[in-house]
């Protein structure tokens, strides 16, 4: 439930507190609260949040609940069950070969709720898909569950790439590309003294490739630093997209689809120990510095990794984007332990 419906239903009540508000939506959320138990749209619904002395009559709270009509907590499934709809018909598209899916399995806590396994065995039961939701009385386990057998059984070898991921970079600016030319508006001079055009999408990996644990997909990227810029320079900060649109490969200009594009996360790295060891560099009249490193993505595992790599001396050098965060090493070899020294950014997903 939308915190939005108790916070304008009850704002000028007494129980119109964060806390209050917070509670009604727990209860709302519960195993026996109305988020499980709710089925039929053509009745009311109580959420019980408080206890019995808790009244206030004129806004329909008696007993430390209140009612919410059939039809509006229908809405509140809808979201959630249009997404799960697309989604399988998403899978059924791109399902190879051909083969048909017959069977869909509803599992954790969500699964539970009566409407949403009506909502679903009514919808696919014209595509003769049946929905099949195992041992209802211990659904919500099957997060946990799932999570211990990967770790013992180490079943999944490999994984597919849902989304095609990359970062936004710029090409030096050709004035006998007709993508270029039509771009020339954006055309950006960077300290080297060259122009580029910037808005272009690098893949790095494309969706519906199998990745396995170990594989890795690497991409060059390039910072460039006016003098000034250098002075001031500690850090290095670079996003990794993804791409949300139905094409197989993502286009390679931003431009064509602007809505499609999210970030995935943030990576960001702290230089300043390794800029003693920057050279700086001439092109004719203009000086500048460069640091040229590569984005490294893997999938292998339950979550995505991402991180930047350069050389120091000889050396690869990274800083590592894991469960949530982007996380730094010290600079030493990386064919060995390696102890985690700073917390620096978190990830926008």
């Amino acid at each position: 439930m939308s915190h939005s419906l108790p916070v304008g239903r009850f704002k000028n009540s007494k129980f119109g507190s964060d806390d209050d508000i917070e509670a009604m939506a727990r209860a709302f959320d519960k195993a026996d609260g109305v988020k499980c138990i709710f089925s039929d749209p053509e009745i009311p619904y109580y959420i019980q949040f408080g206890s019995m002395s808790d009244m206030d009559k004129e806004f329909g709270i008696s007993g430390g609940s209140f009612a919410v009509e059939g039809p509006q907590v229908a809405e509140f499934f809808e979201p959630a069950v249009q997404d799960i709809i697309d989604g399988v018909k998403d899978q059924c598209d791109r399902a190879k070969d051909g083969t048909p899916i017959k069977i869909l399995l509803l599992v954790g806590g969500f699964a539970r709720s009566e409407y949403l396994y009506r909502r679903l065995n009514d919808h696919f039961r014209t595509g003769d898909i049946v929905v099949f939701r195992p041992d209802a009385t211990h659904l919500y386990k099957a997060v946990a569950e799932g999570a211990v057998s990967y770790y013992l059984d180490h079943y999944v070898t490999t994984r597919v790439a849902r989304l095609s991921y990359g970062v936004m970079t710029r090409h030096l600016f050709n004035d006998k590309n007709p993508e270029h030319l039509d771009r020339e508006s954006t055309k950006l001079t960077q300290a080297n003294g060259k122009s580029y055009i910037p808005g272009i999408f690098d893949t790095i990996l494309i969706k519906d490739t199998e990745v396995s644990e170990e594989m890795q997909f690497r991409h060059p990227h390039r910072f460039i630093l006016t003098r000034g810029q250098f002075a001031t320079w500690t850090s290095i900060s670079t996003r990794l997209k993804c791409y949300r649109g139905r094409a197989a490969t993502p286009p390679k200009w931003v431009d064509l689809e602007p809505g499609l594009f999210d970030d995935a996360c943030t990576i960001q790295a702290d230089m300043s120990h390794i800029k003693s060891s920057m050279k700086l560099q001439k092109n004719g009249t203009k000086l500048f510095y460069k640091l040229d490193l590569e984005m490294v993505i893997g999938l292998g595992l339950t979550e995505l990794k991402a991180y930047a790599t350069w050389q120091e001396n000889g050396e690869e050098m990274r800083c590592v984007s894991l469960g949530g965060f982007i996380l730094f090493y010290p600079p030493h070899r990386l064919n060995g332990d390696l102890e985690l020294t700073r917390l620096l950014f978190t990830t926008e997903s």
